[in-house]
């Protein structure tokens, strides 16, 4: 290879690096705004970028996990579950709405055992949610139906979709937690 092959070579392999070179700093500001100020970095490759949000993840369920702890010293059952859905509502809004879910079923299995204890003292027979708390009973379908959307779709939740469900399977163990209504004397007989 003599000196003219070596310099054609040479141009060759720094030409595009030198584009994006004087791209980037003739536009400079542009691309400083359009970037933000989050940017720390800025490498070529997938392998830092999966990297960088891998280990955002991390992070972010290391603070969750560390809520959670605080969590602990709270109350247990229904309300500590509910506690540790709002504790992942901003890092992961599919888990929140998972515990949260499950906050709901530990509400139902409470009012269970409440309706048991009720039945075996009236001698009544059981009654349905529909037919004590039929207020609940309508937010306990549609917050299903939430619960599913959002279990088929997980990667287009957001947090405020999780915050809202969080909300409402709260305001549903608030409305469980009321007495029951009693039934007309119709019902009874």
């Amino acid at each position: 290879m003599n000196w003219r092959q070596f310099t054609v070579a040479l141009v060759q392999a720094l030409a595009w690096p030198s584009v994006v070179l004087v791209v980037l700093l003739a536009y400079r500001r542009r691309v400083a705004q359009l970037l933000g100020d989050n940017l720390r970095r800025l490498t070529v490759g997938p392998f830092e970028a999966e990297w960088d949000r891998v280990a955002g993840e991390v992070r972010a369920s290391v603070e969750a996990a560390s809520q959670l702890r605080a969590i602990g010293d709270e109350p247990e059952g229904v309300p500590a579950m509910l506690n540790a859905a709002r504790a992942w509502v901003d890092i992961n809004p599919a888990e929140a709405i998972r515990l949260g879910w499950v906050g709901v079923v530990w509400a139902l299995d409470e009012w269970a055992e409440r309706e048991m204890e009720t039945m075996r003292l009236d001698r009544r027979p059981e009654r349905p949610l529909s037919a004590t708390h039929p207020g609940a009973a309508a937010v306990l379908r549609e917050l299903r139906a939430l619960r599913d959307l959002g279990t088929e779709r997980p990667g287009d939740l957001l947090p405020r979709h999780a915050r809202e469900f969080v909300q409402l399977a709260d305001d549903l163990v608030g409305l469980l937690a009321k007495p029951a209504r009693s039934p007309a004397p119709s019902e009874t007989g």
